[in-house]
Formats: C-alpha cells, sequence, structure tokens
C-alpha cells in the first residue's frame, strides 16, 4: 500500500495505490517449503553428497563428509582439490583418472572403491558412485556423487577370509591325518602277520633241523613242497 498527500486549490487530498502480492507470497512460501524439503534430504543424508560443477567446483557438499573425513563442507568447498589430496597415495591415480574421465563425458557414470585418510590420520574405505547430471534441455549441470564409509565392512570381509583360510588349512591337516593314519595302518598290516606269526616259524625251524642235519650226513635228498633238500 502507498499513500500520498497533496493539495489541490486549497483542499487537502490522499493519493493510495494498492498492490495485491498475495500470488508473490504464495510462491516465496512455496519456495521457502521447497528449499526446506530439499535441505531435509539432502543435509540429513547418511552418505556424504556432493554437487559439483562441469569445472570441478563444488555446489554442494552434504554435512555427512565431516564425520566421514573430519573435514567440513565449507573446507571441500573452498578448496575443490582437498578430495584428491585425502586420498590414500596408492589409489590417488586411480581417482584422478576417474575425475578425468567422468568430468571430459568419457564415461556418464561411474563406481570405485578408494581409501581415504582423515583429518586425525585414520584410514577408510570408501565407496564412490557418481553420474553426470543434465537439465531438461540436455545441458550437463556437473557431476553428483555419493561416498559411503565402508570400512567396517571391509573389516568384517578380511575377517571372514582369514578364518576361512584357517578352516582350510584346518581341513587339510585333517586330510593329511587321515591318509598317514591309512598308510600306517597299510604297513601295519603285513607287520602283525609276520610278528604273529614269528613263534610258529620259530618252532618249524626247530622241527625242521634236525632232519636237514640227517639228509646232509646220509647224502640223500628228498623232495617237499616242490623244493629238494
Amino acid at each position: 500500500m502507498f499513500a500520498e498527500l497533496f493539495n489541490y486549490k486549497g483542499e487537502q487530498y490522499a493519493l493510495s495505490m494498492g498492490l495485491d502480492v498475495t500470488e508473490r507470497r504464495q510462491t516465496a512460501e512455496t519456495l521457502k517449503n521447497s528449499e526446506e524439503k530439499y535441505r531435509a534430504i539432502a543435509d540429513f543424508t547418511y552418505d556424504w553428497e556432493t554437487w559439483t560443477d562441469t569445472d570441478g567446483r563444488y555446489i554442494y557438499v552434504s554435512p555427512s563428509c565431516r564425520r566421514i573425513t573430519g573435514y567440513s563442507e565449507e573446507e571441500f568447498i573452498n578448496d575443490p582439490s582437498l578430495l584428491i589430496r585425502i586420498v590414500h597415495p596408492d589409489d590417488r591415480l586411480i581417482i584422478e583418472r576417474h575425475q578425468k574421465d567422468i568430468f571430459s563425458g568419457n564415461i556418464s557414470d561411474h563406481f570405485l572403491t578408494v581409501r581415504i585418510l582423515t583429518w586425525n590420520g585414520e584410514e577408510r574405505w570408501i565407496e564412490h558412485i557418481c553420474q553426470r547430471i543434465h537439465n531438461h534441455g540436455g545441458i550437463c549441470l556437473g557431476v553428483r556423487a555419493s561416498n559411503r564409509d565402508i570400512t567396517e565392512y571391509i573389516k568384517i570381509e578380511k575377517e571372514k577370509e582369514l578364518l576361512q583360510s584357517e578352516l582350510f588349512q584346518s581341513q587339510k591337516m585333517e586330510s593329511l591325518g587321515r591318509l598317514v593314519s591309512g598308510v600306517a595302518h597299510e604297513i601295519n598290516n603285513p607287520l602283525d602277520i609276520i610278528t604273529g606269526n614269528a613263534p610258529l616259524l620259530i618252532q618249524i625251524r626247530k622241527d625242521i633241523l634236525p632232519l636237514l642235519e640227517k639228509h646232509d650226513k646220509d647224502g640223500t635228498r628228498d623232495k617237499y613242497g616242490g623244493i629238494y633238500i
């Protein structure tokens, strides 16, 4: 509402003008609600979400980056190269090639796993997935990315692999033990036969030895069991 007083021919008049701003207020309220919904979705995601423009500058970084990396969203926005620097040196070439491919348009989406070093030097595993985004006219608006901390999952998988390896070694030793036991059994069976019949063989030797000595003296040869003695 606008009002102004003026004098005309000695008479005082008031001129007022009004503008209906109902629609403007409704539009502003709608925009405010939309922004609140956007913030509720974006700012409270558990994963570390980012949106970078086509030049690699951050447009948005979710607050979860602080929980995962120890660095604030403002630090990433003010320093676009921070991500590269906190990636583990052994994985840095992987992320550099990835960023080159995604920003150049050689690929439209990508998935990879890398290690990062947090603000206090802790090593963490990050599952990174991103894609190029476009408006309705097909113009590229940059790259949206999601980073998930999978450190605990990696630890569990390594412990599982260790247990499986130990179980495999245990099974190998068990199989080896059964094999050795079987071989020992096969060896012991003939020895048991020989050992068990040893007294009989000694007695036979004692019984037959006089006969052999008699034949030696007589000079005769008899056939026993197909053998001349």
